[in-house]
């Protein structure tokens, strides 16, 4: 005798929602490698990486098993831990680029005015 074949389940639009928060998140934390590759940065990458993909390994599990009794609220925490790591990794960005030294930009308007005769 053949059994019932299990009921397959979709992926809901909170589900779908989740992914697309990690794929941002992701997007993001890659631009920490952009301007150059250091021990520093790739050891932050790997870290938060490996942070976001547990999240959302572990989420996805628990979607799956529990299906249409997943807890909304623990699901939009998550979402917005992950947007928070994000975040701040982009915030690490910009403060490597700000304390960058400024050697050959262009002059003031105001120093061309004074340096010309």
């Amino acid at each position: 005798m053949a059994t019932p074949a299990a009921e397959e389940r979709h992926a809901t639009w909170l589900e779908l929602f989740f992914g697309l928060v990690i794929v941002a998140a992701v997007a993001q934390l890659a631009h920490l490698l952009h301007d150059g590759v250091t021990f520093e940065k790739v050891l932050i990458f790997a870290f938060a990486y490996y942070a976001m993909w547990s999240i959302w390994t572990a989420f996805t599990l628990y979607a799956n098993v529990t299906g249409t009794r997943t807890r909304q609220r623990a699901m939009l925490a998550a979402m917005f831990g992950i947007a928070v790591m994000a975040s701040s990794s982009a915030a690490r960005r910009t403060a490597d680029t700000r304390a960058a030294p400024r050697c050959g930009r262009r002059r003031s308007r105001r120093r061309r005015a004074l340096a010309t005769p």
